[in-house]
Protein backbone atom coordinates (compact mmCIF):
# COMPACT_ATOMS: atom_id res chain seq x y z
CA UNK A 1 0.00 0.00 0.00
CA UNK A 2 2.74 2.33 0.84
CA UNK A 3 4.78 1.71 -2.28
CA UNK A 4 1.04 2.58 -4.59
CA UNK A 5 0.91 5.83 -2.40
CA UNK A 6 4.32 6.44 -3.46
CA UNK A 7 4.04 5.81 -6.63
CA UNK A 8 0.90 7.99 -6.90
CA UNK A 9 2.97 10.72 -5.44
CA UNK A 10 6.10 10.54 -7.66
CA UNK A 11 3.23 10.52 -10.76
CA UNK A 12 1.82 13.61 -9.41
CA UNK A 13 4.75 15.41 -8.79
CA UNK A 14 6.44 14.51 -12.25
CA UNK A 15 3.40 16.39 -13.85
CA UNK A 16 3.34 18.92 -11.81
CA UNK A 17 7.21 19.84 -12.67
CA UNK A 18 7.04 19.09 -16.53
CA UNK A 19 3.42 20.89 -16.80
CA UNK A 20 5.19 24.02 -14.72
CA UNK A 21 8.24 23.91 -17.83
CA UNK A 22 6.00 23.41 -20.48
CA UNK A 23 3.83 26.50 -19.42
CA UNK A 24 6.68 28.84 -19.20
CA UNK A 25 8.20 27.88 -23.09
CA UNK A 26 4.60 28.31 -24.38
CA UNK A 27 4.62 31.72 -22.09
CA UNK A 28 7.92 32.56 -23.82
CA UNK A 29 7.14 31.44 -27.08
CA UNK A 30 3.68 33.26 -27.00
CA UNK A 31 5.72 36.60 -26.15
CA UNK A 32 7.45 36.29 -29.33
CA UNK A 33 10.63 35.74 -27.51
CA UNK A 34 10.73 38.93 -25.41
CA UNK A 35 12.75 37.82 -21.81
CA UNK A 36 15.94 38.08 -20.45
CA UNK A 37 18.86 36.05 -20.68
CA UNK A 38 18.11 33.56 -17.66
CA UNK A 39 14.75 32.47 -18.86
CA UNK A 40 15.94 31.36 -22.19
CA UNK A 41 18.49 29.40 -20.27
CA UNK A 42 16.27 28.09 -17.84
CA UNK A 43 14.47 26.29 -20.86
CA UNK A 44 17.73 25.08 -22.75
CA UNK A 45 18.61 23.29 -19.43
CA UNK A 46 14.65 21.72 -18.97
CA UNK A 47 15.39 20.54 -22.97
CA UNK A 48 18.34 19.35 -21.73
CA UNK A 49 17.21 17.77 -18.94
CA UNK A 50 14.36 16.20 -20.63
CA UNK A 51 16.01 15.03 -23.34
CA UNK A 52 18.90 13.15 -21.25
CA UNK A 53 16.69 12.21 -18.34
CA UNK A 54 12.92 11.63 -19.41
CA UNK A 55 12.99 10.81 -23.02
CA UNK A 56 13.94 7.02 -24.23
CA UNK A 57 16.73 6.98 -26.20
CA UNK A 58 14.63 5.03 -29.06
CA UNK A 59 12.11 7.97 -29.24
CA UNK A 60 11.21 8.73 -32.86
CA UNK A 61 12.99 10.93 -34.77
CA UNK A 62 10.30 13.53 -35.06
CA UNK A 63 10.69 14.24 -30.85
CA UNK A 64 14.52 14.76 -31.50
CA UNK A 65 14.53 17.43 -34.11
CA UNK A 66 11.82 19.15 -32.01
CA UNK A 67 14.05 19.52 -29.10
CA UNK A 68 16.57 20.45 -31.62
CA UNK A 69 14.85 23.23 -33.38
CA UNK A 70 13.39 24.36 -29.67
CA UNK A 71 17.12 24.64 -28.84
CA UNK A 72 18.23 26.85 -31.82
CA UNK A 73 14.85 28.97 -31.18
CA UNK A 74 15.80 30.00 -27.96
CA UNK A 75 19.15 30.80 -29.26
CA UNK A 76 18.38 32.76 -32.31
CA UNK A 77 18.08 36.31 -32.12
CA UNK A 78 14.60 37.57 -30.94
CA UNK A 79 13.09 39.21 -34.26
CA UNK A 80 13.51 36.24 -35.93
CA UNK A 81 11.43 34.18 -33.85
CA UNK A 82 7.91 35.81 -34.75
CA UNK A 83 7.79 34.42 -37.69
CA UNK A 84 8.37 30.67 -36.03
CA UNK A 85 6.70 30.83 -33.20
CA UNK A 86 3.76 28.56 -34.55
CA UNK A 87 6.24 25.82 -35.35
CA UNK A 88 7.90 26.34 -32.19
CA UNK A 89 4.57 25.71 -30.33
CA UNK A 90 4.24 22.54 -32.60
CA UNK A 91 7.32 21.27 -31.42
CA UNK A 92 6.62 21.96 -27.36
CA UNK A 93 3.59 19.95 -27.89
CA UNK A 94 5.44 17.18 -29.78
CA UNK A 95 7.59 16.83 -26.52
CA UNK A 96 4.85 16.65 -24.22
CA UNK A 97 2.39 13.93 -25.81
CA UNK A 98 6.25 11.73 -25.55
CA UNK A 99 6.44 13.03 -22.10
CA UNK A 100 3.39 10.68 -21.54
CA UNK A 101 1.28 13.75 -21.06
CA UNK A 102 -2.14 14.53 -23.20
CA UNK A 103 -2.26 16.48 -25.66
CA UNK A 104 -5.12 18.54 -26.16
CA UNK A 105 -6.35 21.23 -29.26
CA UNK A 106 -6.19 24.89 -28.40
CA UNK A 107 -6.85 27.85 -29.97
CA UNK A 108 -4.52 30.44 -27.95
CA UNK A 109 -2.60 31.64 -30.81
CA UNK A 110 -4.18 31.08 -34.23
CA UNK A 111 -5.94 28.53 -35.79
CA UNK A 112 -4.84 24.83 -36.13
CA UNK A 113 -2.04 25.44 -33.74
CA UNK A 114 -2.04 22.39 -31.03
CA UNK A 115 -1.17 23.53 -28.29
CA UNK A 116 -0.87 21.30 -24.29
CA UNK A 117 -3.53 22.52 -21.86
CA UNK A 118 -2.25 21.73 -18.41
CA UNK A 119 -4.18 19.01 -16.54
CA UNK A 120 -7.79 20.42 -17.86
CA UNK A 121 -7.32 23.50 -16.92
CA UNK A 122 -8.39 27.08 -19.24
CA UNK A 123 -6.27 27.42 -22.14
CA UNK A 124 -3.39 30.09 -21.25
CA UNK A 125 -5.33 32.83 -23.62
CA UNK A 126 -7.11 34.68 -21.07
CA UNK A 127 -5.77 38.11 -19.95
CA UNK A 128 -4.31 39.37 -17.16
CA UNK A 129 -7.81 41.22 -15.45
CA UNK A 130 -9.61 37.76 -16.02
CA UNK A 131 -6.63 36.17 -14.32
CA UNK A 132 -6.33 38.46 -11.32
CA UNK A 133 -10.38 38.60 -11.33
CA UNK A 134 -10.28 34.19 -11.26
CA UNK A 135 -7.57 34.46 -8.05
CA UNK A 136 -9.34 37.03 -6.22
CA UNK A 137 -12.76 34.63 -6.48
CA UNK A 138 -10.56 32.15 -5.12
CA UNK A 139 -8.77 34.01 -2.17
CA UNK A 140 -12.44 34.71 -1.35
CA UNK A 141 -14.02 31.59 -1.15
CA UNK A 142 -10.91 30.33 0.95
Amino acid sequence: MKNQDAAAVAETRYRAWVNNKVAGLIWTIQRGGEGDERGFLRHLFFLDEIEHHFIDSHARRAVWRALDYLRRYFNAEAGSKDRHRGKALEMVSLIYEELGLEVRKVRAVGEGYKLPQIDGDEPARAGNREIRESVFKTEAAL
